[in-house]
Formats: C-alpha cells, sequence, structure tokens
C-alpha cells in the first residue's frame, strides 16, 4: 500500500542513527531530500539565490506603494534569474510548486504575486490560449515584462461562479466582443496584481451570441495601456490596506462597452468564427466553466505549498528560540533551555508532526495532478480526474489552517519576543489567513470535498477501503490492537506511533474517530489503552479509516433521507454542516 511505503520511508530516516540511552539522531539529509520530494538542485539554487541577494532581506514599516513596489522588484528579479517558466506546466510542473514553497519562505506578497502571475495568468493562457496568444507573450509572462491578473471572483459571486453577471456579447458589426460589467455586485474583485501592476487581465464573462448564453469563457485582454493608465472601458479600483500581504496589489475591475477583437477568446475548446457562429469541444456549459477554471486546482496546490513554508518557517523560528532562551532550572537559576520544558514541547511537537505528515501527503498530491493535469494533451480518465479534484479540494485547506495554527502558536510560545516584526509571526498569521480564503474558502472547498465523496462512494475503490475499515471493528471493539499489525508491513511500537500518540491519549484518539460514541466502549477503551506502548502507524491508519468510514455512511443516509424528502439543500447547508465538514476532514486526514 502506497501509504505504508510512505510512512516506513519516514520512519527509516527517523531511526537511521541510534547514540544512545534512546535518543536518535535522524537522517537529517535524507529527510529533507524526502520532504522536498523534487527538484533538489533547483532548490537549493533558488534559496542561495534568495540568501545571497540583500533585496530579499525583511523590511517592516513601510508604507503602502514602497511595499508593493519591493514585492514586484523581488518577483522580477527572482523570475528574471531563470529558476522556472511558464511552461514548465507541460514539462515539469514540479518546479513552480518548488518555486512556490521557496519564494514562501521570503516574502508572502512575493509569493502572492507569483502563483497569480504563473498559475492563474500564465497557465491559463498557456492551457486555454492557442499560438495567437502564446506568440509573443509566454516569454513576456516568464521575465515579467508582461504581468497579468485572474478576473473571476466577482463582488456578489464569490463562491457562485458560475452565475457570474460580467457579459461578453458578440457584436456581429464590428466582429468583435463588447466586455460589460452591468451591476455593482459583477466587478472582479480581490483581483491580485490589478491595482498597480498588471497590464493584461484574463477576464471571465458569460459569452452571448445572438442572444444565447454559451456559458462562461475567458478572454485575454489589455486593461492598461502601455503609460499605465486604465485602457477605454475599464475601471481599475485599488483595494486598499489589508491586514496582511500588503505587497499584492489587489484591485477591483469593471468594464463598460469595452470592445475587444475576436482573436481575444482563449480558443482551445470553445471558437467564435468570422460570421458569429460558436463551436466548442464541450457541449456541456457546466463542463466548459470547469475546464476554463482548471488553473484553479494547481492553484490550490500552491496556495498549499506556501502554506507549508508558513508552517515550516514558524517552527524553525520557534523551536530555534526555545532551544536558545534560558529559564528557571531545577537549582532555581535561568541555565535551562525552555525547550527542556513539557509546555513548550506539547505545544509544538505536535505541530512539527502534522507539518511533516502532511508535507507527505501534499508531494502525494503533486504528483497525481501532474499526471492528470492535461497540459501534455493526453486524455484523462474522468473518475482520475474526479479523484485529483477531491485531493485538490483536501489538501488546501488542512495546509492553511495548519500554517494559522503554527503561526499563531509559535507566536505565543515564543513569548514577547514573538511579537516583533523583526520575527516574522505578524506576517506568517497574515499570509495564512490569506491562504485559507484564496483560491477557494477552505470550508466551501469541504463542501465540495464531502458532496464528490457521496458521488464516488459507489466505485469499487471506495467500497473496498469502507469493507477494509469494517473488517478492522471488531478487534478495535475488543481492544486487540495487536490483531490490527499482524500482516502488516509496519512494525508494532515504532517511535513515530509513540511520539504521534505520546500527548493526546487515546480519548483524544477516540473522540475524534468515533470511539468514544461507542465503537469500542468501556471494556474496549480500557483493554487498548494497556496496550499504548505497542500502538502503531498501522493501527493509527486503521482507527483513521474507520473514521472516515463511519462518518461518510452517516452523511450518506442522512443525505439520502433527505433527498428522498425533498429536502437536500435545507439538509446539507442549514442542519448537517458539522456531519458534512467532520466527513470531509476525515477523508483528507486519512488521505494525508
Amino acid at each position: 500500500m502506497d501509504a505504508n511505503r510512505r510512512l516506513n520511508v519516514v520512519l527509516s530516516h527517523l531511526e537511521s542513527d541510534r547514540i544512545g540511552h534512546g535518543v536518535t539522531r535522524p537522517d537529517i539529509q535524507g529527510l529533507q531530500k524526502l520532504l522536498d520530494h523534487d527538484n533538489h538542485e533547483l532548490r537549493a539554487r533558488m534559496k542561495q539565490h534568495l540568501m545571497d541577494d540583500d533585496i530579499y532581506i525583511p523590511r517592516y514599516d513601510m508604507d503602502l506603494r514602497d511595499s508593493r513596489e519591493l514585492a514586484l522588484q523581488r518577483l522580477t528579479k527572482f523570475c528574471r534569474s531563470g529558476f522556472v517558466s511558464v511552461t514548465d506546466f507541460r514539462l515539469s510542473p514540479l518546479k513552480i510548486f518548488a518555486a512556490h514553497e521557496c519564494a514562501a519562505m521570503v516574502d508572502p506578497s512575493m509569493a502572492t504575486k507569483m502563483t497569480v502571475q504563473f498559475n492563474l495568468f500564465g497557465g491559463t493562457v498557456l492551457k486555454l490560449g492557442t499560438a495567437r496568444h502564446h506568440e509573443g507573450l509566454l516569454r513576456g509572462i516568464d521575465n515579467m515584462d508582461d504581468i497579468g491578473c485572474f478576473a473571476l471572483t466577482e463582488l456578489g459571486f464569490g463562491n457562485n461562479a458560475v452565475e457570474m453577471q460580467t457579459t461578453a456579447t458578440w457584436n456581429p458589426n464590428t466582429h468583435q466582443f463588447v466586455i460589460n460589467s452591468p451591476t455593482t455586485l459583477s466587478q472582479k474583485y480581490w483581483i491580485t496584481n490589478s491595482a498597480v501592476h498588471a497590464q493584461w487581465s484574463v477576464v471571465f464573462a458569460q459569452l452571448l451570441i445572438g442572444g444565447a448564453n454559451q456559458g462562461i469563457h475567458g478572454f485575454l485582454v489589455r486593461i492598461r495601456n502601455d503609460d499605465m493608465s486604465p485602457c477605454d472601458g475599464v475601471t481599475i479600483e485599488d483595494m486598499g490596506h489589508k491586514m496582511g500581504c500588503n505587497g499584492v496589489d489587489n484591485g477591483k475591475l469593471s468594464f463598460h462597452n469595452y470592445s475587444v477583437p475576436r482573436e481575444c477568446l482563449l480558443n482551445a475548446f470553445s471558437d467564435v468564427q468570422q460570421d458569429g457562429s460558436f463551436s466548442s469541444s464541450m457541449p456541456k456549459p457546466r463542463d466548459r466553466f470547469l475546464k476554463v477554471a482548471d488553473q484553479l486546482l494547481s492553484g490550490r496546490i500552491c496556495i498549499a505549498s506556501m502554506m507549508q513554508s508558513v508552517s515550516k518557517m514558524s517552527l524553525t523560528i520557534a523551536l530555534r528560540y526555545a532551544a536558545s532562551r534560558l529559564a528557571v532550572g531545577p537549582t532555581g537559576h535561568s541555565d535551562t533551555p525552555i525547550l527542556d520544558y513539557q509546555l513548550q514541547q506539547r505545544a509544538l511537537l505536535p505541530l512539527l508532526a502534522r507539518t511533516v505528515s502532511l508535507q507527505i501527503g501534499l508531494n502525494y498530491v503533486k504528483d497525481r495532478w501532474a499526471a492528470a493535469s492535461g497540459f501534455d494533451g493526453r486524455p484523462v480518465d474522468p473518475k482520475i480526474g474526479l479523484e485529483v479534484v477531491v485531493l485538490c479540494c483536501a489538501i488546501k485547506p488542512l495546509c492553511a489552517w495548519n500554517a494559522e495554527d503554527c503561526a499563531t502558536t509559535s507566536r505565543e510560545r515564543c513569548g514577547g519576543q514573538g511579537y516583533l516584526s523583526v520575527n516574522r509571526f505578524g506576517e506568517l498569521i497574515g499570509f495564512a489567513h490569506a491562504g485559507m480564503t484564496a483560491e477557494g474558502d477552505n470550508r466551501v472547498l469541504m463542501q465540495k470535498v464531502a458532496k464528490e465523496l457521496l458521488g464516488m462512494l459507489s466505485w469499487p475503490a471506495i467500497q473496498a477501503r469502507l469493507a477494509a475499515a469494517d473488517a478492522a471493528v471488531p478487534a478495535l471493539a475488543a481492544g486487540n490492537l495487536a490483531a490490527l499489525v499482524a500482516g502488516s508491513s509496519l512494525p508494532a511500537g515504532n517511535a513515530i506511533a509513540a511520539g504521534a500518540v505520546g500527548g493526546v491519549g487515546l480519548g483524544g484518539v477516540g473522540s475524534s474517530v468515533g470511539l468514544s460514541g461507542g465503537l469500542l466502549g468501556t471494556a474496549g477503551v480500557a483493554a487498548a489503552a494497556g496496550q499504548l506502548s505497542g500502538l502503531s502507524l498501522e493501527v493509527l491508519r486503521k482507527l483513521i479509516q474507520v473514521r472516515e468510514a463511519r462518518q461518510l455512511r452517516q452523511l450518506s443516509t442522512v443525505m439520502r433521507q433527505a433527498s428522498a424528502a425533498g429536502g437536500f439543500f435545507d439538509a446539507w447547508m442549514k442542519q448537517n454542516s458539522d456531519l458534512v465538514q467532520a466527513t470531509a476532514q476525515a477523508y483528507a486526514e486519512r488521505e494525508v
């Protein structure tokens, strides 16, 4: 099983070199290679570049305009160093994710502008555009000569983009599209790079031809002239100061009878001829929307990658400080590092373990997405495509929530020193909050995960997973944890398992997997508690499997009954939100 293999690899690094008294010297280089996952030489060069150039030294107490210009200068220098290209989405997409991880360690604003320039804007032009869009522009995207933005979200339709109100109406007299924002709610909102720096935008609009709505399509348009003034028919407003990432120039865009050439339509999958005839390789408007918004999936991986950097930076700062900050010891003198205190260990080490686990899970999602991205032109099996959608929607929330938890807890455990801007927790907390909302609100994404899981419930692979969980219940109920390890490729009683259980306790695990609700019962809990010293990763994995199976079956039953009674929406949105979220989280954590 792939999950077992990944866990064994981590275990081998942590048990590589015993130095006595039960203390383990980890294989640091091996562990870093495992967690970095790919492009090791490129990552080393990017990090060296970011350390060597003084432009990347953190700066504070800057006004809004200077913050934005600094983020632009940093990103421009990074891009012109030639580490990545938007065409890497075709050839080596993991390079782009690696660049996001490295950039986020230095400047959250620079990394945010990067994810729009390369993924949302550049990736969309690459995937949805054709030669007429690529020629002369892809190079400019790479070197920042042509800065773009991604105009999808509207003020009134943030989580219901398919209902957006912006229109692109075909004018048969001029053979052009006329883009309009008919209402205040239709203005494009929170558009990164638009307030100051972008000359280009991919604008999404309802395509209207001869009174017929052909669904949402993307248009590559200029929003600023060469002198950086807004084009006639384009209104750009600055969204102002934010609680974080103030080097990012977020703006509002609206269009007023803005005519653009026919060639602006990104026409890899749909096109309009000179005579106004429309054709598409996707007959359903819903499918067209999913295709044009496809870069949101890789965008969620980019966000997750950046959030992992937030977690790593926060914990690195906090753990190094805890190892050097001396406080009162057994003699009454200030001679004991606060990392020796159980208080500090219980706060930080579980977050460290969770961050490592999430990185392994994120690496798995990267590989799955890269194999099914569609950039290579090969068809993707629909079931595999849906699995990847669900994985991308699940990993981003887990990484973003963990980033906020790591940043906030690390700030607290560093005391007053953690409150200083120079120690970076302020910008990291602000960045984590941006990550919880960007590329899809975390909770809304979890709703999508749960919804798709219900549709996948009949798949043989899902049924097999549920059956495996059912098979584990008797041993769990009897407290016979050793029986679950029999035949497993994971060793019993290993150091990782002890560390994972230590500080949580069976009651804590039970409450999260439904054990306290009667799965084990009092006798089972007591019997299991006696075996904690031998608890293995295999047992933990079974517990997580059982939790997912219980949640998914319960949600399926509730929603089937609600649907039969004609009350699906109320049951989903107003009555069972906790169950929906718990089901999605159980799946996501089991995948990790």
